[in-house]
């Protein structure tokens, strides 16, 4: 209570002073079209004196205009707790005709932006309680946002179905979770381009959904707490702490993979495994620490682990030790502690201090800068020689399983790089070369990003196996052949095959000349009258 009056004090005697205007983080802001302002404290008397001035974050939202990367649609929320969906409504919530979600809120504006007014995410708070058969039907979603530029910053999106909020500037406005049981109760869909989200709280659980559906998103400073099938799968993730409460935060992941940088990994479940995804995909962690309090856990990519499958990882600790993801398979991980692929995610000023990479993973093809570290990008490239801003992030391969016969038709294969959500860079030259143990078994012709595969199997057992692309840098992805021997003439008979029926079983004694080879002969039966 000390530390929220005082500020709403002075704010409201700004706005009664000035009308127009507020303070934001020690500059005055002049509220317009595109300078709305909200504060729950204030009642419905005390915000009617200005158009731009709103006790209810709902009806600020129906006053939004769409804003541009240079001029954008700015709210400024003040400390309170914000109910986007009425959580003592007891009507059950359903989706829209042509959708399977149901919505607290829907919001389409372009370059928005939605800013606390404090340093502590705590203070401002944006809320819902429902989930999937507790309030609604369907896997509720708080927010469904429409717009390419998307800013949140400094507050909270909590859905409280299955979790208290804990409000410690004024303890009432405090609420107990809704329902005991976890459901799926989810924060936020997003359907654009360049989504910034800096210390923002995203708190729920199951299918936490933070931002979900977006291309290009930086997630910094920010925390997270989830279950399985929760998070962002496509984000990058910079000095970001997580609370795992289920053994698997990712659903499916994108293609091109996930970047997490500087990162906390808190594990709160009591399970013997930690995986990173459920769905089989890409992943970086660089500089992450996972934490589990000093109980043995088994670190993960995924619970199903893939032959082409490569994730990357550096600098990986497990409560303090150093760790290793994936060892059930260890070809899933590569290493890069001596790789100059670290740089596309990690690189070192010249006073030692770590940049990390956010610009070369985001910038796309507009040069998107979240951070506003290209400049210090381009100095590095200049005193490398190396261009630290068009680095891959992924090598794949457009086939992912083949079976292949000695004598039948080869296998084209074809492996292109690319950066962070899939644009396609040419540069680091692609090669090609065979499981260690299996390179009698087929011939490689490579051509640049292909590669022809013939089977040479003259053993007569079929064989399994990886062929593997990888760039000199460090990138890698693999295919897994099976490969068959050729047919071969039938072996010569040394006796009279003699067919035998006791008791209705048949069995047939022959013998054949195997040339020291292994019989693997195939009896066909047949039943006829004659």
């Amino acid at each position: 209570m000390k530390r929220l009056f005082p500020l709403l004090l002075m704010l409201i005697s700004t706005l009664c002073l000035q009308a127009q205007t507020i303070d934001y983080k020690g500059a005055e802001v002049t509220l317009g079209p595109r300078a709305l302002y909200v504060d729950g404290s204030l009642s419905a008397a005390e915000a009617a004196k200005s158009p731009y001035i709103f006790h209810s974050f709902n009806e600020a939202m129906s006053h939004l205009q769409d804003g541009t990367r240079e001029a954008p649609m700015r709210v400024y929320i003040a400390p309170w707790v914000y109910w986007v969906d009425d959580p003592d409504d007891g009507q059950v919530r359903r989706a829209e005709p042509g959708s399977s979600t149901p919505f607290g809120m829907v919001i389409r504006c372009e370059a928005l932006q939605l800013l606390g007014l404090t340093d502590d995410a705590h203070d401002t708070v944006l809320a819902s309680a429902r989930g999937q058969t507790q309030g609604a039907v369907g896997n509720f979603t708080m927010f469904d946002f429409w717009g390419d530029d998307l800013v949140v910053k400094d507050l909270t999106m909590g859905n409280y179905c299955d979790i208290d909020l804990i409000y410690p500037r004024k303890p009432e406005l405090g609420r107990k979770a809704k329902y005991s049981a976890i459901t799926q109760a989810q924060v936020s869909f997003c359907h654009g381009d360049r989504i910034y989200a800096e210390n923002v709280r995203f708190e729920a659980r199951l299918n936490l959904s933070p931002l979900t559906g977006s291309k290009r998103v930086l997630f910094k400073n920010c925390h997270m707490e989830s279950t399985d099938d929760s998070l962002n799968k496509c984000g990058v993730y910079l000095h970001c702490d997580l609370d795992f409460w289920g053994r698997q935060p990712f659903g499916s992941v994108d293609t091109y993979g996930t970047a997490f940088l500087d990162c906390d990994f808190h594990i709160r479940h009591d399970e013997a495994v930690q995986a990173v995804s459920k769905g089989v995909g890409r992943h970086a962690l660089v500089d992450v620490r996972y934490h589990t309090s000093g109980r043995p856990v088994h670190l993960a990519w995924t619970f199903r682990p893939e032959e082409w499958l490569r994730c990357y990882q550096y600098n990986i600790t497990l409560d303090g030790q150093p760790a290793f993801v994936g060892a059930a398979k260890p070809y899933n991980t590569v290493l890069l502690d001596q790789k100059a692929q670290l740089a596309a995610y990690r690189l070192v000023e010249d006073d030692g201090t770590v940049l990390y990479n956010t610009w070369n993973l985001l910038r796309g093809e507009d040069d998107w800068d979240p951070e506003g570290i290209r400049s210090h990008v381009e100095a590095l490239s200049q005193r490398d020689g190396r261009d630290y801003g068009n680095l891959p992030t992924c090598l794949d391969i457009n086939v992912r399983e083949a079976a292949l016969q000695t004598g039948g038709e080869p296998l084209h294969l074809e492996a292109r790089t690319y950066r962070h959500l899939g644009y396609p860079l040419l540069g680091d030259r692609v090669r090609w070369r065979v499981q260690p143990g299996y390179e009698r078994f087929v011939r490689l012709a490579p051509d640049g990003d292909a590669c022809t595969v013939t089977a040479v199997n003259r053993e007569d057992r079929t064989q399994v196996f990886d062929v593997i692309a990888y760039t000199e840098t460090g990138l890698e992805c693999a295919v897994q052949l099976t490969v068959a021997p050729d047919f071969v003439e039938a072996p010569t008979l040394i006796r009279r095959p003699v067919l035998e029926i006791e008791e209705g079983i048949a069995t047939v004694d022959y013998a054949v000349e195997m040339e020291g080879r292994a019989d693997e002969s195939e009896v066909t039966w047949y039943r006829c009258e004659i």
